[in-house]
């Protein structure tokens, strides 16, 4: 078999010694390119060794103890679709195989093993796991295009057009067409020089944050794209402050470098983003807030950056009494009646943004959601008083809950936990929903999240997710007249296929005869 020197490793699970022997003998002496990475005698131990060797491929015996090949199989196809796996048996057990084969297995072999069928088989496998790298390297070029893409439609943004193509054409390449949005406008000040390294990592981290589109660095500048669903003003203001914050961190945080940013207003129409670019460009060369009547600001990175290591250290050191202490000696840099309430603002919301990142590094636990609401209210604080009385209060229960992980305990917030992450769940239309993404977003671990998931509601996180995906494709079918392919994707799955077979597992009918029996 030519497998062009490339190895691909497997295990081989089976309760019978001879017969695990016998199948070794075969791949060592006619497949050396299959180098067997262990062996296992039971359905336990067999998914045990494949979690901790990952192998490409796993020979399966069906009737082996503890629990029988097939259940041994989802469990590992379950966790990771890709691997490709071979059942085994020395019966013609039509009906298990024909239940292994639904479940997603390669192939089977009958007992006692040829030779030319193993052969067969495994070139099979390699068919699959190279078209499996190939696609994978193609998403990984798709990714590419795309960021470049959105890099092109943002500079198209700010001129109107590009090589002939209007804004308006790029504008509908996104899904939905972008109809309104705002530029933020970054600068790196202080001298210092970019190079393609950071501004790789800061791309990569601006990427991540949803509706931001960065655009290509000009020299020392970078124009951020933020799409937004309309133009109110109270709504996008609070947003547009937070982002600018938080990308400022970002782009500090890569580079080293002293950052300014402005802000330009909300602008309806791709015909019209190029103003919003201009606003938020020249209120950076001012020394305050542009003159035009839209709103716009300017923010300098100056931050009593001292003061607040001593409130990090009191932190590390999980002495509450000092960390307050040092929060409260803050106070006066940060709400100063010298400077304008809206600095003020700023400045609390750059405190809360290192705290909430010390949190993070301190509990291993994302806290972006957890804090978000704060910024926001900061930002709805409309009295230097009521900012510090506000600040003050907010701080006290931060380190209360940061260092005594047990005061946040209790069975009424696990039942919020879960509604919340239900209705996150919903709210992403069940695309690309995981357990990590679901528990980030209520600021807990995943691990947290599957015990209490298992706990309150006797399913699996996962099962619970399948089920909601499987309903919503059955009412998509009863309801539109999309395509089985067009529903699979909008419930999360990219493989038609595979989408079909649980359905009909579910239903026990496929998805284009369930629609004919609505």
């Amino acid at each position: 078999m030519n497998t062009s020197l490339q190895e691909y490793p497997l295990i081989i699970v089976d309760d019978e010694p001879l017969a695990r022997q016998a199948v070794a003998g075969i791949l060592q002496a006619r497949f050396p390119s299959f180098p067997i990475l262990g062996e296992a005698d039971s359905g336990p131990s067999g998914v045990a060794l494949f979690k901790k060797l990952r192998p490409c491929i796993v020979l399966m015996d069906i009737r082996i103890p503890g629990f029988d090949g097939l259940e041994a199989s989802r469990s590992i196809l379950k966790e990771t679709p890709e691997t490709q796996i071979i059942v085994l048996s020395a019966f013609d057990d039509f009906k298990f195989v024909q239940q292994a084969l639904h479940d997603g297995v390669l192939g089977y072999l009958l007992k006692p093993v040829r030779p030319e069928s193993l052969k067969e088989l495994l070139e099979k496998a390699v068919e699959r796991i190279s078209s499996l790298e190939s696609r994978e390297s193609e998403k990984k070029d798709i990714r590419l295009f795309r960021s470049l893409a959105v890099r092109e439609q943002v500079s198209t943004f700010i001129y109107g057009s590009k090589g002939g193509i209007p804004a308006s054409d790029f504008a509908e390449l996104s899904h939905p067409p972008i109809r309104y949005g705002y530029f933020l406008v970054f600068r790196s000040d202080g001298g210092y020089k970019l190079n393609s390294e950071d501004i790789r990592k800061v791309n990569k981290s601006l990427d991540r944050l949803s509706g931001c589109l960065p655009g290509n660095w000009m020299g020392k500048y970078l124009p951020v794209f933020i799409r937004t669903d309309n133009n109110d003003s109270e709504s996008w203001k609070s947003e547009a402050e937070f982002l600018s914050r938080e990308i400022t961190h970002i782009i500090r945080n890569i580079t080293g470098s002293r950052v300014s940013s402005g802000i330009g207003p909300v602008a309806i129409g791709p015909e019209n983003f190029g103003d919003s670019f201009r606003i938020a460009f020249d209120s950076l060369q001012d020394d305050g807030v542009s003159r035009n009547t839209n709103y716009s600001g300017r923010y300098s990175d100056t931050y009593p950056v001292e003061k607040e290591s001593v409130f990090l250290q009191a932190c590390r050191a999980s002495d509450g009494t000092a960390a307050f202490k040092a929060a409260e000696n803050l106070i006066d840099d940060l709400i100063s009646p010298d400077a304008s309430l809206m600095d003020a603002r700023f400045a609390v919301t750059e405190f809360l943004i290192v705290f909430r990142r010390e949190w993070e590094s301190l509990s291993g636990t994302p806290k972006r959601r957890v804090m978000a609401n704060l910024l926001r209210e900061a930002l709805l604080c409309n009295e230097y008083d009521v900012l510090r009385e506000w600040f003050l209060l907010v701080v006290r229960d931060l380190i209360r809950n940061m260092i005594d992980t047990g005061s946040s305990a209790g069975g009424g917030r696990e039942e919020l936990i879960l509604r919340k992450v239900k209705h996150y769940i919903d709210l992403n239309k069940l695309r690309e929903v995981s357990l990590e993404a679901s528990a980030e977003s209520v600021g807990i671990t995943p691990s947290y999240l599957s015990r209490v998931f298992k706990e309150k509601t006797g399913q699996h996180f996962h099962d619970y997710v399948l089920d909601r995906r499987l309903a919503s494709a059955a009412g998509l079918l009863k309801e539109t007249n999309l395509s089985s392919g067009e529903i699979a994707y909008q419930v999360g799955y990219g493989d038609v296929a595979y989408f079909s077979r649980i359905f009909r597992k579910r239903y026990g009918s496929s998805p284009r005869d369930y629609r004919r029996n609505r």
